[in-house]
């Protein structure tokens, strides 16, 4: 009975188009493919223009999920949702789906709690203020629902063609927290280096045969 009730009701959030666009986790016909291709075709795009784009990965970013203080009959777990549970995925699509509302400048793609958003500019640092405005905001959103950002996982990388502006080393934080920098991410299973080449993720690919 559990399983036929969540089925109708993703059903109905996905037929009536009330899931964000930009979630790819636990949706079907969705994959980590999709996310990929639109976050390198946006680099891509941006290169077209002479912008450079400056990314952050928030890897498995949320360390717990509160719902607002209310509970109902106490379990062992403690926090996030039921392991195993027919529901928990599609509870938390609904948690996370009015975050491209409350922050409209992201340019955010997720998959499940792995997060990804960019910034793109001409000129370098002001992406990076625009990023950080955005990860403040992020952050003000994840405190208001007792979400926890894990930044030991979180770092970003710059993507363009000017080896000026892939020398430098840009200050992004989350709160007092500075990000560090990974000049080859593992974004949803692919290397992706700075100027998208995927050299790296292929030799590392043919480091396993």
């Amino acid at each position: 009975m559990n399983i036929k009730w969540v089925r109708r009701m993703y059903h109905y959030m996905e037929d009536s188009g009330l899931l964000d666009e930009n979630q790819a986790g636990f949706r079907r016909h969705r994959s980590t493919v999709d996310q990929l291709v639109l976050f390198t075709q946006s680099v891509i795009n941006a290169w077209q223009y002479n912008h450079h784009t400056v990314f952050v990965d928030l890897k498995r970013c949320l360390r717990q999920v509160n719902g607002n203080g209310v509970y109902s009959r106490t379990r062992p777990s403690k926090e996030g949702f039921p392991q195993g549970s027919a529901l928990s995925c599609t509870l938390f699509l609904c948690f996370l789906n009015d975050l491209s509302e409350v922050i409209p400048t992201f340019n955010r793609l997720s998959f499940a709690d792995d997060i990804s958003t960019w910034q793109s500019d001409k000129n370098v640092d002001r992406a990076t203020e625009a990023l950080n405005r955005d990860l403040h905001a992020l952050k003000r959103y994840c405190d208001q629902w007792c979400i926890q950002i894990n930044t030991t996982k979180t770092v970003y990388n710059i993507y363009s063609n000017s080896r000026e502006v892939l020398e430098q080393d840009l200050e992004l934080k989350i709160e007092d927290k500075c990000l560090q920098r990974d000049p080859l991410p593992r974004y949803l299973g692919v290397a992706l280096d700075s100027q998208l080449n995927l050299t790296a993720h292929v030799e590392q690919l043919a480091g396993r045969v």
